[in-house]
């Protein structure tokens, strides 16, 4: 746990230090889609969302304790603030090369934002032990979504991905 936590925090630690110093930081849009699960839920799956491997998983830390559940995060970008707000993230979850669920995440945070919307949304969604996804925002204590402000300041490092 030890070697990927590390590379974890190194990856996190480029991609803040790389959108920071990023010169679109104005126009460039970010959702953040992170998957959680037991790691029953995980065993012997791919979980793609847009086309994008997810990995390394990594085991959940929540204060001074690891808790029994893994994740997985990817970064998503654009440069249409149309496509950012109503654009619905496709995450595939694949046994081998099937795919045993196929869903698109309608994502709210950003869209019905009771303040002007930002330019980062950051959104969690549950990898059932089934396959199935759990991402009913609003109505279930195990998913999440946040809209960041205006000034939050991150950009796209590389081209957009939609």
């Amino acid at each position: 746990m030890g070697i990927r936590f590390c590379l974890w925090a190194v990856f996190l630690a480029l991609v803040f230090v790389g959108c920071a110093d990023s010169p679109n930081s104005d126009t460039d849009y970010l959702i953040y889609m992170q998957v959680v699960g037991t790691p029953e839920a995980f065993t012997g799956r791919t979980i793609m969302i847009e086309d994008q491997i997810l990995g390394p998983r990594t085991q959940r830390i929540i204060g001074d304790r690891v808790v029994d559940e893994l994740e997985a995060t990817v970064t998503l970008c654009t440069q249409d603030r149309e496509k950012f707000l109503n654009h619905p993230v496709l995450i595939k979850v694949l046994e081998g090369e099937e795919v045993i669920r196929k869903q698109s995440i309608n994502r709210v945070a950003c869209k019905y934002s009771p303040t002007e919307a930002g330019n980062t949304e950051y959104n969690s969604v549950y990898l059932e032990i089934d396959g199935s996804i759990d991402a009913e925002f609003g109505n279930s204590t195990r998913v999440d979504t946040s809209c960041y402000p205006p000034s939050y300041g991150l950009s796209c490092i590389n081209d957009p991905d939609f």
